[in-house]
């Protein structure tokens, strides 16, 4: 087996040239790939005329989809098995599968990238032979049609596509007087389906490290409270007036919030470039008058998704008024009833600004 630590530690190395600024929740990712390993079958059918062991490979294709705490992968994939007892002569025996699979893979994410997990394999057409029967299983023995483990996943997430590293411990079942077990080290390449990328805060906040990569509380300040000339970043004043307030509010309950994230968004209109800096800016200069009226500027931030992340996709005027907007996400812990009040004064403001 120490073959398979050197490369698992190989792999594993990978990880120094990933995107830590990538993460996945909420994803469905596509992947193929390959894995190598080591197979070993004990037996007390004298006919089997001894232990046997050998190499493994499977080339898989699977399909997984990320919660926040939890992943699954439906697969498919194909066995590669070579058993020998190692003998010669009349007692030689060399065991040979090769079988397709289908499997199911329920995972719990100890953290974004590492992930450990049951795995249960079903074979399709032969069984996996484990005794010295031919293909036609003439003398009648116990093989199996299922394999049941566990895995040990490691996702280095990349700005396009991800590679996952792992291994993986199998037990064959229903074989008899014989046992059977294969480990491997795997590497996979997977590209998105759907991608909810969120971009992560990596600070330290009272001598520890925050990090989440999901906000747990977003509210969406429109036009109608958050305004900028076309084409610009400066804010209006009533605009400018109205984040006073909320900057307010916050340095008032500095208890009841962690970290806030301004998020700007744009519509379509113009160059998708042009206007991912002008989300940029503008988040910036929301966030800038927060700070400038007393906030700790190591609890607030800022990140602008231009034209990505568009509310609709309509092309009319009242549509990209809805694609115009700037977010507060707050990362961390907030008071529900602290998210309350922020949610008032946007509603009043907007009354106000509208004339109601």
């Amino acid at each position: 087996m120490k073959h398979l630590s050197l490369i698992a530690i190989a792999l594993f190395s990978i990880s120094s040239l990933a995107d830590t600024n990538a993460d996945v929740d909420r994803d469905l990712y596509g992947y193929i790939g390959f894995g190598i390993g080591q197979a070993d079958l004990s037996t007390d059918v004298v006919a089997d005329k001894g232990d046997k062991d050998g190499s493994a490979k499977n080339f898989t294709a699977t399909l997984t989809y990320y919660r926040k705490w939890w992943a699954a992968s439906l697969e498919a994939g194909y066995w590669d098995i070579t058993l020998d007892n190692n003998k010669s002569g009349i007692d030689s025996v060399k065991l040979i599968s090769e079988n397709f699979y289908v499997g199911l893979v329920p995972e719990y994410r100890l953290t974004h990238r590492v992930s450990v997990g049951l795995s249960y394999q079903h074979t399709l057409g032969e069984e996996i032979l484990a005794g010295p029967s031919t293909t036609i299983n003439a003398n009648n023995e116990k093989t199996t049609k299922s394999l049941a483990g566990l895995v040990a996943n490691y996702d280095i997430p990349f700005k396009s596509f991800r590679v996952r590293t792992g291994l993986s411990f199998h037990k064959m079942l229903s074989i008899g007087n014989r046992s059977g077990y294969i480990a491997m080290v795997k590497l996979q390449f997977g590209v998105p389906f759907i991608d909810n990328k969120e971009e992560p805060v990596r600070i330290v906040y009272r001598d520890r490290e925050v990090v989440k990569m999901v906000a747990a509380e977003v509210i969406e300040l429109g036009e109608q409270v958050i305004n900028f000339k076309s084409g610009s970043y400066r804010l209006s004043s009533d605009s400018s007036s109205f984040i006073e307030k909320v900057a307010k509010l916050l340095s008032d309950n500095p208890n009841s919030w962690e970290i806030v994230r301004v998020v700007g968004h744009t519509d379509i209109v113009g160059k998708a470039t042009l206007n991912q800096k002008l989300s940029e800016n503008r988040a910036n200069s929301v966030k800038n008058i927060l700070i400038e009226s007393g906030l700790d500027r190591e609890r607030v931030f800022y990140l602008g998704f231009g034209e990505e992340r568009l509310k609709t996709k309509g092309t009319t005027a009242d549509d990209h008024r809805l694609n115009r907007r700037v977010e507060l996400q707050f990362i961390g812990k907030i008071k529900k009833d602290f998210a309350d009040k922020i949610k008032v004064l946007v509603e009043q403001e907007t009354k106000a600004q509208s004339g109601e």
